[in-house]
Protein backbone atom coordinates (compact mmCIF):
# COMPACT_ATOMS: atom_id res chain seq x y z
CA UNK A 1 0.00 0.00 0.00
CA UNK A 2 2.80 2.62 0.91
CA UNK A 3 4.22 1.59 -2.24
CA UNK A 4 0.91 2.37 -4.23
CA UNK A 5 0.61 6.05 -2.05
CA UNK A 6 4.54 6.61 -3.30
CA UNK A 7 4.07 5.95 -7.06
CA UNK A 8 0.40 7.21 -6.99
CA UNK A 9 2.15 10.92 -5.30
CA UNK A 10 4.87 10.30 -7.77
CA UNK A 11 2.69 10.46 -11.13
CA UNK A 12 0.86 13.29 -9.67
CA UNK A 13 3.93 15.62 -8.59
CA UNK A 14 5.40 14.60 -12.26
CA UNK A 15 2.15 15.40 -13.94
CA UNK A 16 1.19 19.19 -12.03
CA UNK A 17 4.81 20.32 -12.43
CA UNK A 18 5.23 19.57 -16.26
CA UNK A 19 1.31 20.53 -17.14
CA UNK A 20 2.23 23.87 -18.59
CA UNK A 21 4.74 22.28 -20.80
CA UNK A 22 1.73 20.10 -22.33
CA UNK A 23 -0.78 21.38 -24.58
CA UNK A 24 -4.06 22.97 -23.46
CA UNK A 25 -6.90 23.20 -25.68
CA UNK A 26 -10.36 24.20 -24.75
CA UNK A 27 -13.71 22.16 -25.78
CA UNK A 28 -13.64 20.33 -29.03
CA UNK A 29 -10.52 21.17 -29.78
CA UNK A 30 -10.67 25.23 -29.44
CA UNK A 31 -8.29 26.82 -27.47
CA UNK A 32 -8.61 29.91 -25.32
CA UNK A 33 -6.00 31.43 -26.59
CA UNK A 34 -4.33 30.33 -29.72
CA UNK A 35 -1.23 32.39 -29.45
CA UNK A 36 2.06 29.62 -28.25
CA UNK A 37 5.27 29.89 -27.70
CA UNK A 38 7.72 27.30 -27.48
CA UNK A 39 9.87 26.81 -24.45
CA UNK A 40 13.22 24.36 -24.28
CA UNK A 41 13.86 22.46 -21.44
CA UNK A 42 17.12 20.38 -20.75
CA UNK A 43 15.62 18.21 -18.16
CA UNK A 44 15.65 14.66 -19.71
CA UNK A 45 12.79 12.89 -17.61
CA UNK A 46 13.22 8.67 -17.50
CA UNK A 47 11.02 5.85 -15.65
CA UNK A 48 12.96 3.59 -13.73
CA UNK A 49 12.16 0.68 -11.49
CA UNK A 50 13.62 1.01 -7.59
CA UNK A 51 17.15 -0.02 -7.76
CA UNK A 52 18.76 -2.14 -5.04
CA UNK A 53 21.88 -0.42 -5.26
CA UNK A 54 24.06 1.66 -7.76
CA UNK A 55 27.34 0.00 -6.59
CA UNK A 56 28.47 -1.78 -9.64
CA UNK A 57 30.57 -4.15 -7.90
CA UNK A 58 27.22 -6.24 -7.00
CA UNK A 59 24.54 -4.27 -8.67
CA UNK A 60 22.22 -6.76 -11.26
CA UNK A 61 19.61 -4.33 -11.62
CA UNK A 62 19.11 -3.46 -15.41
CA UNK A 63 18.68 -0.01 -15.12
CA UNK A 64 21.49 0.54 -12.54
CA UNK A 65 23.69 -1.00 -15.40
CA UNK A 66 22.72 1.73 -18.22
CA UNK A 67 22.78 4.18 -15.34
CA UNK A 68 26.33 3.54 -14.44
CA UNK A 69 27.28 3.66 -18.36
CA UNK A 70 26.50 7.86 -17.59
CA UNK A 71 28.65 7.72 -14.31
CA UNK A 72 31.29 5.53 -15.00
CA UNK A 73 33.82 4.70 -17.49
CA UNK A 74 35.84 1.78 -18.49
CA UNK A 75 39.20 1.21 -19.44
CA UNK A 76 37.95 0.62 -22.96
CA UNK A 77 34.12 0.96 -25.10
CA UNK A 78 32.81 -0.97 -27.69
CA UNK A 79 31.26 1.64 -30.55
CA UNK A 80 28.18 0.37 -33.07
CA UNK A 81 30.00 -2.11 -34.27
CA UNK A 82 31.41 -3.82 -30.86
CA UNK A 83 34.88 -2.46 -32.06
CA UNK A 84 37.12 -1.69 -29.31
CA UNK A 85 37.90 1.83 -28.04
CA UNK A 86 40.19 3.63 -25.27
CA UNK A 87 38.37 5.28 -22.65
CA UNK A 88 40.65 5.89 -19.64
CA UNK A 89 42.83 4.05 -21.74
CA UNK A 90 45.74 5.41 -23.26
CA UNK A 91 47.30 2.18 -25.25
CA UNK A 92 48.05 -1.14 -24.39
CA UNK A 93 50.46 -4.11 -25.49
CA UNK A 94 50.30 -7.68 -24.91
CA UNK A 95 53.51 -10.24 -23.82
CA UNK A 96 54.57 -12.63 -26.60
CA UNK A 97 52.83 -15.76 -25.19
CA UNK A 98 49.88 -13.63 -24.20
CA UNK A 99 49.85 -14.50 -20.64
CA UNK A 100 50.38 -10.32 -19.44
CA UNK A 101 49.05 -7.05 -20.98
CA UNK A 102 50.37 -4.00 -19.94
CA UNK A 103 47.91 -0.96 -20.22
CA UNK A 104 49.30 2.86 -20.35
CA UNK A 105 46.18 5.04 -18.72
CA UNK A 106 45.17 8.65 -19.38
CA UNK A 107 46.65 11.23 -17.20
CA UNK A 108 44.74 14.34 -15.67
CA UNK A 109 41.70 12.07 -15.48
CA UNK A 110 39.40 13.16 -11.68
CA UNK A 111 37.21 11.41 -9.75
CA UNK A 112 33.94 14.07 -9.90
CA UNK A 113 34.98 14.48 -6.17
CA UNK A 114 38.41 15.70 -7.29
CA UNK A 115 40.60 12.92 -6.48
CA UNK A 116 42.58 11.62 -9.08
CA UNK A 117 42.70 8.46 -11.25
CA UNK A 118 45.54 6.21 -11.11
CA UNK A 119 46.72 2.67 -11.66
CA UNK A 120 45.71 2.04 -8.30
CA UNK A 121 42.39 2.18 -8.96
CA UNK A 122 42.13 -0.51 -11.59
CA UNK A 123 43.66 -2.97 -9.30
CA UNK A 124 41.22 -2.18 -6.70
CA UNK A 125 38.49 -2.53 -8.94
CA UNK A 126 39.38 -5.68 -10.86
CA UNK A 127 40.31 -7.35 -7.55
CA UNK A 128 36.65 -6.16 -5.98
CA UNK A 129 35.14 -7.56 -8.88
CA UNK A 130 36.65 -10.79 -8.69
CA UNK A 131 36.18 -10.98 -4.80
CA UNK A 132 32.29 -10.93 -5.35
CA UNK A 133 32.63 -13.59 -7.76
CA UNK A 134 29.25 -14.55 -9.21
CA UNK A 135 27.17 -11.69 -7.51
CA UNK A 136 29.27 -9.47 -9.91
CA UNK A 137 27.89 -8.79 -13.30
CA UNK A 138 31.38 -8.50 -14.47
CA UNK A 139 32.63 -12.26 -13.27
CA UNK A 140 33.11 -13.53 -16.16
CA UNK A 141 35.16 -10.63 -17.57
CA UNK A 142 37.55 -10.94 -14.81
CA UNK A 143 37.51 -14.62 -14.13
CA UNK A 144 40.89 -15.61 -15.81
CA UNK A 145 42.96 -12.80 -14.33
CA UNK A 146 45.33 -14.17 -11.77
CA UNK A 147 46.88 -11.13 -10.59
CA UNK A 148 47.49 -7.14 -11.21
CA UNK A 149 49.87 -4.73 -10.77
CA UNK A 150 49.96 -1.02 -10.16
CA UNK A 151 53.75 -0.65 -12.16
CA UNK A 152 53.26 3.32 -11.52
CA UNK A 153 50.21 5.94 -11.48
CA UNK A 154 49.70 5.06 -15.24
CA UNK A 155 50.52 1.46 -15.63
CA UNK A 156 48.89 -1.33 -14.72
CA UNK A 157 50.09 -4.75 -15.53
CA UNK A 158 47.51 -7.82 -16.00
CA UNK A 159 48.26 -11.31 -15.92
CA UNK A 160 45.87 -14.49 -17.28
CA UNK A 161 45.65 -18.15 -15.64
CA UNK A 162 45.30 -18.93 -19.87
CA UNK A 163 45.60 -17.03 -22.77
CA UNK A 164 42.65 -17.91 -24.72
CA UNK A 165 40.44 -15.71 -22.67
CA UNK A 166 41.96 -12.68 -22.54
CA UNK A 167 40.80 -10.10 -25.37
CA UNK A 168 41.15 -6.25 -24.57
CA UNK A 169 37.29 -6.55 -24.96
CA UNK A 170 37.00 -7.84 -21.41
CA UNK A 171 38.57 -4.14 -20.02
CA UNK A 172 34.84 -2.59 -20.56
CA UNK A 173 33.75 -2.81 -17.30
CA UNK A 174 33.56 0.18 -14.86
CA UNK A 175 36.27 1.66 -13.07
CA UNK A 176 35.14 2.09 -9.14
CA UNK A 177 37.50 4.72 -6.83
CA UNK A 178 39.62 2.74 -4.19
CA UNK A 179 39.05 6.17 -2.08
CA UNK A 180 35.44 5.53 -1.94
CA UNK A 181 36.01 2.11 0.26
CA UNK A 182 37.98 1.44 3.26
CA UNK A 183 38.49 -2.26 1.60
CA UNK A 184 36.90 -4.58 -0.79
CA UNK A 185 35.04 -6.00 1.54
CA UNK A 186 33.09 -2.91 2.24
CA UNK A 187 33.11 -2.35 -1.79
CA UNK A 188 31.44 -5.72 -2.09
CA UNK A 189 28.49 -5.05 0.47
CA UNK A 190 24.63 -3.78 -1.13
CA UNK A 191 23.89 -0.72 0.02
CA UNK A 192 20.80 0.71 -1.11
CA UNK A 193 22.10 4.48 -0.63
CA UNK A 194 25.20 3.93 -2.09
CA UNK A 195 26.32 7.30 -3.89
CA UNK A 196 28.69 6.35 -7.23
CA UNK A 197 31.67 8.67 -7.48
CA UNK A 198 32.98 8.03 -11.44
CA UNK A 199 34.61 9.84 -13.85
CA UNK A 200 32.31 9.84 -16.64
CA UNK A 201 30.11 12.56 -18.08
CA UNK A 202 27.41 12.75 -15.68
CA UNK A 203 27.78 12.71 -11.76
CA UNK A 204 24.90 12.52 -9.25
CA UNK A 205 23.75 15.47 -7.61
CA UNK A 206 20.86 14.21 -5.60
CA UNK A 207 19.01 10.37 -5.12
CA UNK A 208 16.14 9.40 -3.10
CA UNK A 209 16.07 5.56 -3.46
CA UNK A 210 11.91 5.53 -3.74
CA UNK A 211 11.73 8.45 -5.85
CA UNK A 212 14.76 10.05 -7.96
CA UNK A 213 17.71 9.90 -8.83
CA UNK A 214 19.32 13.40 -10.70
CA UNK A 215 22.25 13.27 -12.69
CA UNK A 216 24.01 16.66 -13.66
CA UNK A 217 26.45 17.19 -15.83
CA UNK A 218 30.68 16.60 -14.90
CA UNK A 219 31.91 20.21 -15.52
CA UNK A 220 35.68 18.69 -15.46
CA UNK A 221 34.53 15.78 -17.96
CA UNK A 222 37.33 15.78 -20.20
CA UNK A 223 37.20 12.52 -22.20
CA UNK A 224 34.90 14.08 -24.82
CA UNK A 225 31.69 16.74 -25.37
CA UNK A 226 30.61 17.54 -21.99
CA UNK A 227 26.73 17.19 -21.07
CA UNK A 228 24.53 20.20 -21.56
CA UNK A 229 21.45 18.17 -19.73
CA UNK A 230 20.24 16.51 -16.41
CA UNK A 231 18.68 13.46 -16.80
CA UNK A 232 16.44 12.79 -14.00
CA UNK A 233 15.75 9.22 -13.44
CA UNK A 234 12.03 8.87 -11.63
CA UNK A 235 11.46 6.12 -10.00
CA UNK A 236 7.82 3.84 -10.28
CA UNK A 237 6.72 0.80 -9.24
CA UNK A 238 6.17 -0.80 -13.12
CA UNK A 239 8.45 1.15 -15.72
CA UNK A 240 4.76 0.34 -17.72
CA UNK A 241 3.16 2.65 -16.15
CA UNK A 242 4.73 5.28 -17.79
CA UNK A 243 2.56 4.05 -20.96
CA UNK A 244 0.41 6.54 -19.99
CA UNK A 245 2.86 9.49 -19.00
CA UNK A 246 4.77 9.31 -21.96
CA UNK A 247 2.61 11.15 -24.14
CA UNK A 248 1.80 13.74 -22.12
CA UNK A 249 5.27 15.21 -22.18
CA UNK A 250 5.70 14.19 -18.88
CA UNK A 251 8.26 11.29 -19.70
CA UNK A 252 11.34 12.06 -22.26
CA UNK A 253 11.96 8.88 -23.40
CA UNK A 254 11.69 5.51 -22.20
CA UNK A 255 12.60 1.88 -23.75
CA UNK A 256 10.79 -1.23 -24.50
CA UNK A 257 12.13 -4.50 -25.35
CA UNK A 258 9.37 -6.61 -25.40
CA UNK A 259 8.68 -8.01 -29.50
CA UNK A 260 5.15 -6.68 -29.63
CA UNK A 261 5.96 -2.79 -27.80
CA UNK A 262 4.68 -1.64 -31.43
CA UNK A 263 0.59 -2.68 -30.33
CA UNK A 264 0.96 -0.66 -26.89
CA UNK A 265 1.73 2.52 -28.39
CA UNK A 266 -0.55 2.61 -31.24
CA UNK A 267 -3.04 5.05 -29.76
CA UNK A 268 0.22 7.26 -28.73
CA UNK A 269 1.07 10.28 -29.79
CA UNK A 270 5.02 8.97 -29.70
CA UNK A 271 7.77 8.01 -31.62
CA UNK A 272 9.55 4.56 -31.58
CA UNK A 273 12.87 4.28 -32.57
CA UNK A 274 14.15 0.82 -33.08
CA UNK A 275 17.53 -0.39 -32.70
CA UNK A 276 19.08 -3.60 -32.68
CA UNK A 277 19.46 -6.31 -29.77
CA UNK A 278 21.83 -8.91 -28.72
CA UNK A 279 19.09 -11.20 -28.58
CA UNK A 280 19.28 -13.54 -31.83
CA UNK A 281 16.74 -16.43 -33.26
CA UNK A 282 17.91 -18.88 -35.01
CA UNK A 283 17.64 -22.51 -36.28
CA UNK A 284 20.54 -25.24 -35.28
CA UNK A 285 21.11 -28.01 -37.51
CA UNK A 286 21.75 -31.90 -35.46
CA UNK A 287 24.95 -32.89 -37.12
CA UNK A 288 24.81 -36.21 -35.48
CA UNK A 289 21.83 -36.77 -38.36
CA UNK A 290 23.39 -38.15 -41.89
CA UNK A 291 21.94 -36.01 -44.09
CA UNK A 292 21.97 -32.86 -42.03
CA UNK A 293 25.85 -33.23 -42.07
CA UNK A 294 25.63 -32.62 -46.26
CA UNK A 295 26.02 -28.81 -46.46
CA UNK A 296 23.96 -28.80 -49.28
CA UNK A 297 20.84 -30.17 -47.33
CA UNK A 298 21.54 -27.11 -44.91
CA UNK A 299 21.63 -24.71 -47.71
CA UNK A 300 18.88 -26.34 -49.04
CA UNK A 301 16.71 -25.97 -46.01
CA UNK A 302 18.37 -22.07 -45.50
CA UNK A 303 17.12 -21.08 -48.98
CA UNK A 304 13.33 -22.36 -48.49
CA UNK A 305 13.00 -20.32 -44.74
CA UNK A 306 11.38 -16.85 -45.53
CA UNK A 307 12.91 -14.36 -42.81
CA UNK A 308 11.13 -11.37 -44.00
CA UNK A 309 7.50 -13.07 -43.53
CA UNK A 310 8.76 -14.83 -39.90
CA UNK A 311 9.74 -11.18 -38.73
CA UNK A 312 6.48 -9.84 -40.02
CA UNK A 313 4.19 -12.35 -39.17
CA UNK A 314 5.54 -13.88 -35.72
CA UNK A 315 8.28 -11.46 -33.93
CA UNK A 316 5.89 -7.73 -35.12
CA UNK A 317 8.11 -6.82 -36.74
CA UNK A 318 10.44 -6.01 -33.79
CA UNK A 319 13.38 -8.03 -35.97
CA UNK A 320 16.31 -7.40 -38.66
CA UNK A 321 17.75 -9.64 -41.02
CA UNK A 322 20.83 -10.63 -40.38
CA UNK A 323 23.27 -12.68 -42.51
CA UNK A 324 24.90 -14.93 -39.58
CA UNK A 325 25.10 -15.49 -35.72
CA UNK A 326 26.97 -12.68 -34.77
CA UNK A 327 25.87 -9.15 -33.98
CA UNK A 328 24.36 -7.29 -36.93
CA UNK A 329 27.45 -5.49 -38.77
CA UNK A 330 29.65 -6.64 -35.91
CA UNK A 331 32.76 -5.35 -36.47
CA UNK A 332 31.91 -3.10 -39.16
CA UNK A 333 31.30 -6.06 -41.55
CA UNK A 334 28.24 -5.94 -43.23
CA UNK A 335 25.90 -8.35 -42.88
CA UNK A 336 22.26 -6.91 -44.31
CA UNK A 337 22.13 -9.50 -47.67
CA UNK A 338 21.49 -13.06 -46.58
CA UNK A 339 23.40 -15.30 -48.87
CA UNK A 340 20.19 -18.17 -48.26
CA UNK A 341 17.51 -15.52 -49.39
CA UNK A 342 14.14 -17.10 -49.58
CA UNK A 343 14.40 -18.98 -53.32
CA UNK A 344 12.58 -22.44 -53.30
CA UNK A 345 13.81 -23.23 -57.03
CA UNK A 346 17.25 -22.79 -55.66
CA UNK A 347 16.17 -24.79 -52.70
CA UNK A 348 15.04 -27.69 -55.52
CA UNK A 349 18.38 -27.45 -57.05
CA UNK A 350 20.65 -28.20 -54.08
CA UNK A 351 18.49 -31.27 -52.78
CA UNK A 352 19.28 -32.90 -56.27
CA UNK A 353 22.94 -31.84 -56.14
CA UNK A 354 23.03 -33.36 -52.52
CA UNK A 355 22.23 -36.68 -54.27
CA UNK A 356 18.18 -36.97 -53.35
CA UNK A 357 15.85 -37.58 -55.99
CA UNK A 358 12.31 -38.65 -56.47
CA UNK A 359 12.36 -42.51 -58.08
CA UNK A 360 9.40 -43.45 -57.49
CA UNK A 361 7.01 -40.23 -58.85
CA UNK A 362 5.59 -39.66 -56.07
CA UNK A 363 7.24 -36.16 -54.88
CA UNK A 364 9.24 -37.26 -52.40
CA UNK A 365 13.25 -37.60 -52.53
CA UNK A 366 15.02 -40.75 -51.88
CA UNK A 367 19.24 -40.76 -51.27
CA UNK A 368 21.03 -44.23 -53.07
CA UNK A 369 20.09 -46.49 -49.99
CA UNK A 370 16.24 -45.23 -50.52
CA UNK A 371 15.80 -43.10 -47.09
CA UNK A 372 13.36 -40.61 -47.53
CA UNK A 373 14.82 -36.83 -46.53
CA UNK A 374 12.68 -36.22 -43.24
CA UNK A 375 12.68 -33.00 -41.17
CA UNK A 376 11.89 -32.61 -37.82
CA UNK A 377 11.17 -28.87 -36.12
CA UNK A 378 11.81 -28.72 -32.63
CA UNK A 379 10.47 -26.07 -31.09
CA UNK A 380 9.91 -24.98 -27.20
CA UNK A 381 5.75 -23.70 -26.58
CA UNK A 382 6.93 -19.85 -27.64
CA UNK A 383 4.03 -17.95 -29.31
CA UNK A 384 6.67 -16.37 -31.74
CA UNK A 385 8.85 -19.36 -32.29
CA UNK A 386 5.81 -21.45 -32.71
CA UNK A 387 5.01 -18.53 -35.70
CA UNK A 388 8.22 -19.26 -37.02
CA UNK A 389 8.33 -23.01 -36.76
CA UNK A 390 4.92 -22.98 -39.29
CA UNK A 391 6.89 -20.53 -41.36
CA UNK A 392 9.44 -22.98 -41.76
CA UNK A 393 6.92 -25.97 -42.43
CA UNK A 394 5.29 -23.89 -45.36
CA UNK A 395 8.58 -23.59 -47.06
CA UNK A 396 9.86 -26.57 -46.51
CA UNK A 397 6.15 -28.30 -47.72
CA UNK A 398 7.16 -26.53 -51.17
CA UNK A 399 9.92 -28.82 -51.33
CA UNK A 400 9.82 -32.79 -51.41
CA UNK A 401 10.62 -33.03 -48.44
CA UNK A 402 8.60 -34.37 -45.36
CA UNK A 403 8.56 -32.33 -42.33
CA UNK A 404 6.88 -31.90 -38.81
CA UNK A 405 6.38 -29.88 -36.18
CA UNK A 406 7.16 -31.10 -32.41
CA UNK A 407 5.73 -28.84 -29.92
CA UNK A 408 7.41 -29.19 -26.58
CA UNK A 409 7.10 -27.35 -23.09
CA UNK A 410 10.61 -25.69 -21.71
CA UNK A 411 11.97 -28.08 -20.12
CA UNK A 412 11.28 -31.02 -22.44
CA UNK A 413 12.36 -28.71 -25.27
CA UNK A 414 15.38 -28.36 -23.15
CA UNK A 415 15.89 -32.59 -22.55
CA UNK A 416 15.72 -33.28 -26.04
CA UNK A 417 17.87 -30.43 -27.14
CA UNK A 418 20.76 -32.32 -24.61
CA UNK A 419 20.51 -35.73 -25.65
CA UNK A 420 20.34 -34.82 -29.61
CA UNK A 421 16.52 -35.59 -30.24
CA UNK A 422 16.21 -33.42 -32.98
CA UNK A 423 16.76 -32.72 -36.79
CA UNK A 424 16.70 -29.07 -36.18
CA UNK A 425 15.76 -26.70 -33.41
CA UNK A 426 14.23 -22.82 -33.39
CA UNK A 427 16.61 -21.05 -30.36
CA UNK A 428 17.49 -18.02 -29.29
CA UNK A 429 20.70 -16.44 -27.05
CA UNK A 430 20.85 -13.49 -25.43
CA UNK A 431 24.83 -13.19 -25.75
CA UNK A 432 26.92 -11.10 -24.15
CA UNK A 433 28.77 -7.79 -25.43
CA UNK A 434 32.25 -9.33 -25.87
CA UNK A 435 30.84 -11.56 -28.61
CA UNK A 436 32.56 -14.68 -27.34
CA UNK A 437 31.04 -17.15 -29.44
CA UNK A 438 32.45 -20.56 -28.76
CA UNK A 439 29.85 -21.58 -26.57
CA UNK A 440 27.66 -22.14 -29.64
CA UNK A 441 30.70 -23.10 -32.83
CA UNK A 442 33.73 -24.32 -30.40
CA UNK A 443 33.54 -28.20 -30.98
CA UNK A 444 35.90 -28.27 -27.09
CA UNK A 445 32.87 -26.40 -25.60
CA UNK A 446 30.30 -29.05 -26.25
CA UNK A 447 28.21 -26.89 -28.68
CA UNK A 448 24.58 -28.47 -28.48
CA UNK A 449 24.47 -29.04 -32.23
CA UNK A 450 27.28 -31.42 -32.14
CA UNK A 451 29.49 -29.27 -34.84
CA UNK A 452 32.99 -29.58 -35.33
CA UNK A 453 35.34 -28.01 -37.48
CA UNK A 454 38.80 -27.44 -35.86
CA UNK A 455 39.93 -24.45 -38.06
CA UNK A 456 36.92 -22.29 -36.80
CA UNK A 457 37.85 -23.51 -33.56
CA UNK A 458 41.43 -21.73 -33.90
CA UNK A 459 39.97 -19.04 -35.14
CA UNK A 460 37.37 -18.93 -32.66
CA UNK A 461 40.41 -19.18 -29.84
CA UNK A 462 42.06 -16.23 -31.64
CA UNK A 463 39.15 -13.80 -31.32
CA UNK A 464 39.76 -13.89 -27.28
CA UNK A 465 43.52 -13.80 -27.57
CA UNK A 466 45.81 -10.71 -27.05
CA UNK A 467 45.35 -10.07 -31.04
CA UNK A 468 45.10 -6.30 -32.39
CA UNK A 469 41.89 -4.76 -33.90
CA UNK A 470 43.01 -5.21 -37.44
CA UNK A 471 44.43 -9.30 -36.54
CA UNK A 472 40.65 -9.39 -34.99
CA UNK A 473 38.41 -8.32 -38.15
CA UNK A 474 40.55 -10.11 -40.53
CA UNK A 475 40.04 -13.72 -37.99
CA UNK A 476 36.35 -12.62 -38.08
CA UNK A 477 36.27 -12.50 -41.73
CA UNK A 478 37.51 -16.04 -41.99
CA UNK A 479 35.04 -16.99 -39.25
CA UNK A 480 31.99 -15.69 -41.48
CA UNK A 481 33.48 -17.17 -44.45
CA UNK A 482 33.46 -20.38 -42.59
CA UNK A 483 29.61 -19.82 -41.33
CA UNK A 484 28.76 -18.74 -44.83
CA UNK A 485 29.42 -21.91 -46.67
CA UNK A 486 28.67 -24.11 -43.64
CA UNK A 487 25.83 -23.06 -41.77
CA UNK A 488 26.15 -24.60 -39.02
CA UNK A 489 23.19 -21.98 -37.56
CA UNK A 490 20.82 -19.63 -39.84
CA UNK A 491 20.19 -17.13 -38.17
CA UNK A 492 16.38 -16.16 -38.61
CA UNK A 493 16.53 -13.01 -37.34
CA UNK A 494 18.09 -10.00 -34.77
CA UNK A 495 15.29 -8.65 -32.16
CA UNK A 496 15.50 -5.25 -31.62
CA UNK A 497 14.02 -3.05 -29.06
CA UNK A 498 12.58 0.10 -28.98
CA UNK A 499 13.21 3.66 -27.86
CA UNK A 500 10.10 5.79 -27.30
CA UNK A 501 9.44 9.28 -26.94
CA UNK A 502 7.29 12.05 -27.61
CA UNK A 503 6.78 14.28 -30.19
CA UNK A 504 8.45 17.37 -27.75
CA UNK A 505 11.96 15.00 -27.62
CA UNK A 506 14.55 16.50 -29.42
CA UNK A 507 17.97 15.11 -30.05
CA UNK A 508 19.74 12.44 -31.86
CA UNK A 509 19.34 8.69 -30.95
CA UNK A 510 22.12 6.11 -30.98
CA UNK A 511 21.17 3.54 -28.24
CA UNK A 512 22.85 0.06 -28.30
CA UNK A 513 21.33 -2.59 -26.62
CA UNK A 514 24.46 -2.26 -23.78
CA UNK A 515 24.35 1.76 -23.37
CA UNK A 516 20.78 2.78 -23.79
CA UNK A 517 21.68 6.32 -23.16
CA UNK A 518 24.88 6.58 -25.51
CA UNK A 519 25.49 10.00 -26.74
CA UNK A 520 22.67 11.78 -24.57
CA UNK A 521 24.50 14.92 -23.59
CA UNK A 522 22.36 17.18 -26.08
CA UNK A 523 19.20 15.77 -25.34
CA UNK A 524 16.48 18.10 -24.87
CA UNK A 525 12.47 18.86 -25.01
CA UNK A 526 10.97 21.56 -26.86
CA UNK A 527 7.16 22.21 -25.90
CA UNK A 528 4.44 24.61 -27.16
CA UNK A 529 2.60 26.51 -23.83
CA UNK A 530 -0.26 29.02 -24.12
CA UNK A 531 0.49 32.85 -23.56
CA UNK A 532 0.04 33.76 -20.25
CA UNK A 533 0.74 30.23 -18.75
CA UNK A 534 3.58 29.65 -16.48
Amino acid sequence: MLKKIITITIVLVMVISLSGCDRSDGFLGRGANNNTEKVTSSDIYIPIEKLRTLNPIVSKDEDAYYINKLIYDGLFQLNNNLEIEPVLAESYNYTNDGYSVTIYLKSGIKWHDGNSFTANDVKFTIDAYKSAGTKCIYHNYVNNISSVTAKNSNTVVVNFNNNKNVAIENFIFPIIPKHQFKNISQSTQEDVNFIPIGTGKYKVKDYDSYFELVLVANEEYNLGKTANNKILFQVMRDKKDALNLIDMNTVSISFAKEIDRDTDYTNKDVEVTSFPSNEVEFIGFNFSNEYLKNKKIRQAIAHAIDTKNIIETGYYQSGVVNDNIYYPNYLGVDSSNDKYDYDIDKATELITEAGYVDNDGDGKVENEDGEVLRVNILVNNNPARVVAAQSIKNGLDKLPIESNIIDQEWDVYNNSLKKGDFDIFIGGYKIEDIYDMRFMLHSGFSNIIRYSNPNLDLLLDKMQSGISKEEKLSTFKKIKKILDDEIPYYCLLYKTYGAITPKSFKGELYPMFNDFYRDCGDWKCIYEKQEGEE
